[in-house]
């Protein structure tokens, strides 16, 4: 066997293990975790841009067609040591020949200004769907205090508090089917936010949020999100995500589950 062949060999093995990465069946894109909290302020170029994307994708047929496609974008900008500004964006699609079961996706976009003093305040915004659990829209806006409580070289915590306003339009039947009419719910909660980066080793990161929030109206009525992101990283360019994401709501607006989650795995590319 000569090395020319075996060097195909293990070209075509690496390509079908990075591929099954990608097309990860059952998956939805995951965080790519673009924005590192413990980045030194001498790393930064005057107007510093950082991005980063992932893509999903997965088609099988037997007795019936089965497909999911995910899709994920995010950056960070900085100007000087004054501005930062985030944007991310998740889409997830899944469904079979007779019709889509999953169909969500958010946008997320965040201002930090004075974003390297310890305490520093953030205003954001956010647009979100979950047709599949009958959210036909969610929007909100809000402003957080954020608090650097820990901020090492290979590790860092940060917490947040703050107020938002909430409107969501549900589905009653809390499925893609509107025959039951609509619910509208619009309110003011509190923002709780706990977000944990830790380098594991030289090229292995990982970050872990918790949002708590719940109406001012009633702290019985609170939702908790939590998403863990492992990332390796393969060079300047690559990286293999695992994400995890769950969230529990004590009282939810419709008759859906109070608790999901979901988890993936892919291929990152970016410039960090």
């Amino acid at each position: 066997m000569s090395f020319l062949y075996t060097y195909r060999i293990l070209l075509r093995i690496l390509f079908s293990c990075i591929l099954s990465i990608v097309i990860f069946e059952g998956s939805i894109a995951q965080v790519l975790n673009i924005e590192d909290p413990s980045t030194p302020l001498d790393s930064l170029s005057k107007n510093d841009f950082r991005w980063g994307l992932s893509v999903s994708g997965n088609v099988s047929k037997q007795s019936l067609l089965v497909y999911d496609v995910g899709l994920v974008s995010e950056c960070v900008y900085h100007r000087n040591d004054r501005h930062q500004l985030l944007f991310n964006a998740k889409y997830f699609k899944s469904g079979t020949g007779e019709g889509v079961l999953i169909n969500s996706g958010y946008y997320y976009m965040r201002y930090t200004p004075w974003f390297h003093n310890r305490l520093a305040p953030q205003l954001f915004i956010q647009q979100q769907m979950d047709e599949g659990r009958g959210l036909k829209e969610r929007n909100l806006a809000g402003l957080n205090l954020r608090f650097d409580a820990l901020r090492k070289t290979h590790f860092s915590v940060q917490c947040a508090s703050g107020i938002m306003h909430e409107e969501e339009r549900w589905n009653v039947t809390g499925s893609p089917d509107a025959s039951g009419g609509e619910r509208l719910v619009r309110q003011w909660k509190a923002n709780e936010v706990v977000r944990l980066n830790a380098d594991l080793f030289e090229h292995v990161e990982l970050s872990v949020v918790n949002f708590f929030q719940f109406p001012f109206t009633s702290s019985f009525q609170w939702r908790l999100t939590s998403q863990v992101n492992l990332t390796f990283k393969l060079s300047d360019w690559f990286s293999i995500q695992l994400n995890y994401q769950s969230m529990f709501d004590s009282a939810p607006v419709v008759a859906i589950p109070s608790y999901y989650y979901t988890s993936a795995g892919g291929l990152g590319v970016g410039r960090e």
